[in-house]
């Protein structure tokens, strides 16, 4: 058994609220035309699963520790989670695909599920869909490992041949121990009580974001259509927005002559935009990190994704 990372806790703890919700299941569907080899799909999969110790990833409590931990499923014991189910219109698949992303993943015994829909058509070819349904505790929104591997994997076992070597230099479980060997160990910062040895990494960083929010965070006031619903849901939308080429060259022109990246530029405009609207002088943004800066794990799957909130000052005579 292994513990668990910041990132995973937090979603095994959003998952013992609501065990049934799907706010966090991730999935991923892909379109294919011709004749599928099922045989070899799910050869496939078995492949990348075997590669990406995350996909054979359990989770639940240590009966000594009572503590959540993980257990990755042996290579070859694990069995892929596959259902084929035939559709004879475009209605039909669609709604065999709601059907199945209606049903929550369950983390007591896996992260992944893999549904088949075979599109019965008059044609000359055949249609089917492939979706794979993630939970987030297990990978973020990087799916190229996943894609590239079952592409390459399916491609030599339709051949007949051997499957390239798929696993990466890392895995995510590497990850989470040199993170929590970084966090551990004494911080040598300037501050009198770091310099002493007296506390580590994790305990500095703590305090510094500590100070940086403040004990009374401010609420965003926004005036909408309807009243705040009193229990939170998973319902959402998104809405897509164009900006025109002149637009994002003087944002990037902007951002250079003050050293900031663009993410930095469209958070400032971002919270402008809040504080317009909301008359507030202050307001608190979120946003994701990818926190992949290692080489190694670039290829991993896994929940590297550091989720932030930034209090900005946004009111008054500010410059950039």
């Amino acid at each position: 058994a292994y513990e668990l990372s910041p990132q995973q806790l937090r979603m095994w703890t959003l998952f013992e609220i609501d065990r049934d919700g799907t706010a966090y299941s991730c999935p991923d569907a892909l379109r294919l035309r011709g004749e599928l080899n099922i045989g070899a799909l799910r050869g496939a999969i078995k492949a990348v699963a075997c590669a990406q110790d995350m996909l054979r990833s359990r989770y639940g409590y240590d009966e000594a520790t009572g503590k959540p931990m993980q257990w990755i499923g042996g290579s070859e014991e694990w069995q892929v989670p596959l259902k084929e189910v035939w559709a004879e219109s475009e209605g039909q698949m669609e709604e065999a695909m709601r059907e199945e992303t209606a049903k929550a993943i369950d983390l007591t015994t896996g992260v992944l599920r893999v549904l088949v829909v075979h599109v019965v058509s008059d044609g000359d070819h055949e249609e089917h869909v492939v979706m794979l349904l993630l939970h987030h505790i297990a990978v973020d929104g990087d799916a190229a490992p996943l894609h590239t591997g079952l592409v390459v994997a399916y491609n030599a076992l339709v051949a007949g041949e051997a499957v390239p070597a798929l696993r990466p230099e890392a895995q995510y479980l590497d990850w989470v121990a040199w993170q929590r060997e970084v966090f551990t160990q004494m911080c040598r910062c300037s501050k009198p009580r770091c310099a002493r040895g007296q506390r580590n990494a994790l305990q500095c960083t703590l305090e510094w974001w500590r100070d940086s929010l403040g004990e009374e965070l401010p609420v965003l006031e926004l005036e909408c259509d309807k009243p705040r619903p009193a229990v939170l849901g998973s319902a959402s939308g998104a809405v897509q927005l164009s900006v025109e080429a002149s637009t994002a060259s003087a944002l990037r022109k902007l951002c250079s002559e003050h050293g900031a990246t663009e993410m930095h530029g469209l958070v400032a405009a971002w919270a402008v935009l809040l504080g317009k609207y909301t008359g507030q002088e202050e307001v608190m943004v979120g946003f994701a990190l990818a926190n992949r800066e290692h080489e190694a794990v670039r290829d991993v799957l896994g929940y590297f994704l550091n989720t932030i909130a930034v209090r900005l000052e946004c009111g008054g005579e500010r410059g950039f």
